[in-house]
């Protein structure tokens, strides 16, 4: 089965174009991350482990202990990403996992995550996987380029 130039312009588009939107997410996701930190008004930063992990629709809800206090603990929930599609789909944490969480003084279950580990994760595999699909664009592109070699039997070089 011979390649046609224009299936291989139009996997070459598809593959720039899925990179340069999954670059474009970036920015969306660190902005949703400090809307986020915006609405909340935590002040107070913990080390919290978490005790269990519950399905939610389509993502996970964590069970996380942590004490405000010496002599208090306190039991949050707090969103967890999921991580797979189908049914490989899985949480992105497991359980026992220490993860650091900020809280309200005056209300410690008004809690969320603190730091900014998770997402930086999510920014690196989303640029990892924009320079994947834009590497493999650019070999394509070249590789058409380079070799100069008839796409069809029977038609011209070009």
């Amino acid at each position: 089965m011979a390649v046609t130039r224009g299936a291989l312009n139009y996997a070459i588009g598809i593959a720039a174009v899925a990179g340069l939107v999954v670059w474009a997410s970036i920015p969306v996701v660190v902005a949703r991350h400090f809307r986020e930190l915006a609405k909340a008004p935590p002040t107070d930063w913990a080390n919290a482990r978490v005790i269990s992990i519950e399905p939610h629709g389509d993502d996970f809800i964590a069970v996380v202990e942590f004490s405000p206090r010496q002599d208090v603990t306190v039991r949050a929930t707090l969103p967890v990403d999921a991580i797979g599609i189908g049914p490989m789909r899985r949480p992105a944490w497991e359980v026992g996992r220490e993860v650091t969480v900020a809280f309200d003084p005056k209300n410690p279950t008004n809690a969320h995550l603190g730091g900014i580990g998770d997402l930086w994760s999510a920014i690196m595999w989303r640029a990892f996987l924009g320079y994947v699909s834009l590497f493999f664009a650019a070999i394509l592109y070249f590789s058409k380029k380079w070799r100069r070699v008839p796409l069809l039997p029977g038609s011209r070089r070009e």
